[in-house]
């Protein structure tokens, strides 16, 4: 049923944006995308992905007031800063081959082009003058904007629970992104490694920290 419910909404969506020349997109334009992600138990979170370069990518999660920003360093593996919006405060992480554990572009695409090679292609089309291409799969559902290597909507399945992706914005410029970057180049920055020495940052010292990366600005759950 939500299956359904799904695959009509998208092919109403799908027709509307045909049908709306005038706001066709430039892929070369594309910078980024925020998605709405839905559980079928009622859990919901906002998150935008950014594209500052090929190998520099920014997440905006608005549901947990964290930003992270990824650096790709290639064989060195992968470095990320974690900046706590509700803090002001960012913490480094030196590159790994662990953060990114599945390879850069499940960071750059969000959605990695690979996952999709075993689906079946259902049907292409176009979102905005964009082409996609819906894929499906037992557990998996996707339309998939070709050109720009991002998801449009997803769903998968998973025992009893459903997850569901809807693409709420194309950003085409950037302004979201520079705007987040001057408001986290004012924040205090530690290294992670040295954590141990911040016990003068309130933060750190009272596992502000640890609550935080659980459940969010001062320990509530979301």
């Amino acid at each position: 049923m939500l299956r359904n419910t799904l695959t009509m909404s998208m092919s109403l969506l799908l027709a509307q944006s045909a049908l709306a020349d005038e706001h066709c997109v430039d892929p070369n334009t594309v910078v980024g995308a925020s998605y709405r992600i839905e559980t079928s138990g009622g859990d919901a979170r906002d998150i935008t992905v950014l594209r500052n370069t090929v190998g520099n990518v920014m997440y905006i999660l608005d549901t947990e007031a964290l930003t992270r920003v990824y650096q790709n360093y290639g064989k060195a593996g992968v470095a990320v800063i974690e900046y706590f919006d509700g803090e002001s405060i960012g913490v480094e992480y030196e590159p790994s081959t662990q953060i990114a554990a599945d390879g850069w572009d499940a960071i750059y695409q969000v959605f990695p082009e690979s996952s999709l090679v075993d689906l079946e292609t259902a049907k292409t089309d176009v979102y905005h003058c964009l082409a996609t291409t819906h894929y499906t799969g037992p557990e998996l559902d996707v339309t998939y904007l070709d050109t720009v290597k991002l998801p449009l909507a997803v769903e998968q399945v998973s025992g009893d629970t459903t997850q569901e992706w809807t693409l709420t914005a194309l950003h085409t410029d950037r302004s979201v992104l520079d705007a987040k970057l001057a408001q986290v180049d004012g924040y205090r920055t530690y290294d992670f490694a040295d954590l141990g020495d911040s016990e003068n940052e309130p933060f750190f010292r009272n596992s502000e920290y640890l609550k935080y990366k659980l459940h969010g600005p001062g320990g509530h759950s979301h």
